[in-house]
C-alpha cells in the first residue's frame, strides 16, 4: 500500500530538483533561488487548498445529466476503468477526484468547444473511496459521485 502523501512528496521533490538544476546551470542566483523555493512551497499549499475547495459541494450542483461509470467492486485498485459523459451544454472541462482525506485530484481534462463531453481512463484507487466527477459547463460546476469498493485479491467488499 502506498503512502497517501506520496503525490505531495513527489511534487515537492520534483519542484526542488528543477530549482536545483536551474541553480547549478547558473540560471538562478542564490537570492533568486531562495525566492523560487518559497514561491514553489506557497504554490503547492495553495494547490492543496484548491483541491479541497473542489470537493465543497455547496459551490456545485448535483446533476443527473452526468454519467459516471465505474465498477461497484474493484478486485484491485491498481487499475480501475472509469468513464464520464455529460449531456450538459458547452462542457469546458471534466475532472476526477477521489474523496479521501486529503481529497486528491486524479485527472482533469479541458475540452475544446463543440466536442462530445466524454472521457474514459484508468485510475488508481488505493482504498475504497467515492469517485467524484466534476463537470464545468457555462462557468458553473456540476458533480456526480459513485462509491468504488476496493478489495484485496477479490476478497471482501
Amino acid at each position: 500500500m502506498t503512502d497517501p502523501k506520496r503525490r505531495t512528496l513527489l511534487k515537492k521533490a520534483l519542484g526542488l530538483s528543477l530549482v536545483n538544476i536551474a541553480a547549478g546551470a547558473g540560471l538562478l542566483s542564490p537570492l533568486k533561488l531562495i525566492a523560487a523555493k518559497q514561491q514553489l512551497m506557497h504554490n503547492l499549499k495553495s494547490l492543496d487548498k484548491e483541491v479541497v475547495n473542489l470537493v465543497d459541494y455547496t459551490a456545485m450542483r448535483f446533476s443527473s445529466a452526468i454519467t459516471l461509470s465505474a465498477p461497484d467492486i474493484a478486485e484491485t485498485g491498481a487499475k480501475v476503468s472509469i468513464s464520464i459523459s455529460s449531456n450538459l451544454p458547452d462542457v469546458e472541462s471534466i475532472s476526477i477526484l477521489l474523496e479521501k482525506k486529503p481529497p486528491s485530484l486524479v485527472a482533469s481534462f479541458n475540452l475544446e468547444p463543440g466536442t462530445n463531453a466524454f472521457v474514459r481512463t484508468w485510475i488508481k484507487i488505493p482504498v475504497s473511496s467515492e469517485v467524484i466527477a466534476i463537470v464545468r459547463s457555462k462557468g458553473k460546476q456540476y458533480f456526480t459521485k459513485r462509491l468504488v469498493k476496493v478489495t484485496t485479491a477479490g476478497c471482501g467488499g
